[in-house]
């Protein structure tokens, strides 16, 4: 999304500072000093070109290259992670558990979505537009969980949130071994959100074992 960011020695040299999760953007990014004279037309041009196309690509695209299997992988890493800086203090198992059906079902899916586009030589938006909802339903799904804390109608604060942040306290409960009622509270809160991802892991691949 950010083609035009300074280069980062550049933004040194002019003494830019970095704007929340712009990166390298000067002072005059989205302030009242954003002004015409400091926009590059024909940087701007190329990067409407290649939104352009990419809106263009996904418009045509009988099947939407979106494979969440990645998304998925990318899940287990982290949960991987919190496991071993939880170490017996709290099981992630369940949410493990879940993104390995997850991925068998996606794998499924998957397959059965690309033998539809291939034998079918008439193929069409309409043909293909059940693949299609089911691959926009789990983005709308997955995507939440990973950049989301908040519930659906509140707006999270404009600052980085790590993969999976709603299980960020995990990090805590090492140092809260000395605080039990702290700790216990942690834990609980933990609970209900490991519950709700495993909760997300599992509609998800019901839906797409009664679509394939």
């Amino acid at each position: 999304m950010l083609l035009d960011e300074i280069p980062e020695q550049i933004r040194k040299e002019k003494g830019f500072y970095k704007v929340g999760g712009n990166g390298g953007h000067c002072i005059s990014w989205h302030t009242d000093q954003d002004l015409l004279e400091h926009i590059d037309i024909d940087l701007v041009m190329t990067h409407m070109k290649i939104y352009a196309a990419t809106l263009c690509r996904l418009s045509n695209a009988l099947l939407l290259p979106y494979d969440f299997r990645d998304a998925v992988a990318t899940h287990q890493a982290r949960l991987d992670y919190y496991q071993k800086v939880a170490g017996p203090r709290f099981d992630l198992g369940p949410a493990l558990e879940g993104t390995k059906g997850l991925h068998q079902s996606l794998d499924k899916y998957y397959a059965s979505a690309e033998k539809a586009l291939a034998s079918a030589p008439d193929a069409t938006v309409a043909s293909m537009k059940k693949y299609n909802e089911v691959l926009l339903a789990l983005g709308r799904a997955l995507i939440p969980i990973d950049y989301v804390n908040l519930p659906r109608f509140e707006h999270d604060p404009a600052v980085p949130i790590p993969p999976l942040g709603r299980l960020e306290p995990i990090k805590d409960l090492a140092r809260l071994d000395n605080d039990p009622p702290l700790r216990n509270i942690t834990v609980n809160t933990l609970v209900r959100r490991r519950n709700q991802i495993v909760s997300v892991y599992r509609g998800l691949s019901r839906m797409l074992e009664k679509e394939s």
